[in-house]
């Protein structure tokens, strides 16, 4: 018995495994789910949420708390000592019980609430939302091409400082969902992937996803591949991976007819070009001519009477840099004509932007970076002259 004792838990996940086999099984992931939510409702929730929204809604605000000891801890650990205890306003503020009791300018309208040590309020909570966590991944291993799982790793892993649990479930559902395309499309015809590259096959399992039905929802599709694009280290951690990201959300994004898509693919396609030329390549310069693509991409709007006159200056601004971009890349290439005949094109948008009143801090630095630019290329042209008479 001592021996069966020790092991429980290796038994537990073997019968487990034996029950229910790895795989697409939404009854068992729900379930799981379900046994994550019950507890964090019995130890945050004064009530069980009657819907998975309501639920969310109740919850989000009380872990994003906690997720904020994380985030906390991880700024005053780069300072002094002394720091690493709350100030007066933030143990008032932010580790109050009723930060309402306290003016906008730090004042006590009332006696001053009780507040919270951030290392303490973290620590009690932290096994049970491990707990749920817990729960949660096992269920990610049923989840197939369905994000609820993810979505909920998301929700707790970042109060127990675990960012990486947040890039682990969401590629896996992306992992999930591709696969479980394509095993439905090899079911209905096993000879339609047949002889076809790796490339060749995404695109087709991308176009079932984009007109099919779920499961994978293509919302919840895109929203994953957006999370991992803007709200973790995805470039960092996987450059390469992290285009093949960008290729997937500008498949869903390209040919649409909606204003604020297009504006969205474009922003999508300079955050591409930035990869290719900051990141990748620094060791392949093949991937700067890539990078010259897709800033070109960005910065075409062939009719800006479509978008909202509010919307202007940030498309004016995006352009810019788009180009900006190019002409860093021609330099990087050693392209110096090319580049300089790209800074003359821009000559009337420079006057556009510099004759605008009330000109934006961004816009002040895209125009500084094109002096530099300019001076640059006409340096690298020997045209040492020209580049001294240009104002910084």
């Amino acid at each position: 018995m001592p021996y069966v004792f020790s092991k429980k838990e290796a038994i537990y996940d073997w019968y487990s495994i034996k029950v229910s086999p790895l795989g697409y099984t939404p009854k068992v992931m729900k379930s799981l789910v379900k046994k994550g939510d019950s507890i964090l409702t019995s130890a945050f929730l004064e009530k069980e949420p009657k819907t998975d929204e309501a639920f969310k809604n109740s919850i989000e605000p009380i872990l994003d708390k906690i997720a904020r000891v994380c985030e906390y801890y991880k700024e005053v650990g780069k300072a002094d000592e002394i720091l690493s205890e709350p100030t007066w306003y933030d143990k008032n503020t932010t580790w109050s019980e009723d930060p309402s009791k306290i003016t906008p300018d730090g004042v006590s309208r009332a006696s001053l609430p009780h507040h919270e040590n951030p290392s303490e309020f973290w620590h009690r909570h932290q096994d049970t939302i491990l707990s749920a966590l817990d729960y949660y991944k096992r269920a990610l291993n049923y989840s197939g091409p369905e994000l609820l799982a993810a979505e909920r790793i998301r929700l707790v892993s970042l109060a127990v400082c675990r960012p990486q649990e947040v890039v682990v479930s969401y590629s896996t559902f992306l992992t999930n969902a591709d696969t479980f395309v394509e095993e439905q499309i090899r079911k209905k015809d096993p000879r339609e992937l047949r002889g076809l590259t790796e490339k060749q096959k995404q695109m087709i399992v991308l176009s079932r996803i984009r007109h099919g039905s779920p499961p994978p929802d293509v919302q919840e599709y895109l929203k994953a591949l957006t999370v991992l694009l803007k709200d973790t280290q995805y470039e960092t951690l996987s450059p390469i991976e992290a285009d093949g990201l960008y290729e997937k959300i500008l498949f869903f994004l390209q040919n649409s007819a909606d204003p604020g898509q297009k504006f969205n693919e474009r922003q999508f396609r300079l955050k591409r070009g930035k990869l290719l030329f900051e990141v990748l390549g620094k060791k392949n310069p093949s991937f700067i001519k890539n990078a010259i693509l897709e800033f070109k991409a960005a910065a075409s709007f062939e009719n800006m009477e479509e978008f909202r006159s509010t919307q202007e200056n940030n498309i004016m601004a995006h352009i810019f840099e788009s180009n900006l971009y190019t002409v860093r890349c021609h330099l990087k290439l050693g392209e110096f004509k090319q580049a300089l005949t790209k800074l003359e094109d821009m000559q009337t948008t420079i006057r556009t932007v510099d004759e605008r009143a009330g000109k934006r801090k961004m816009e002040v630095n895209l125009l500084h970076d094109h002096h530099l630019l300019l001076r640059e290329t006409l340096i690298k042209l020997g045209r040492k002259m020209e580049a001294d008479a240009i104002e910084l």
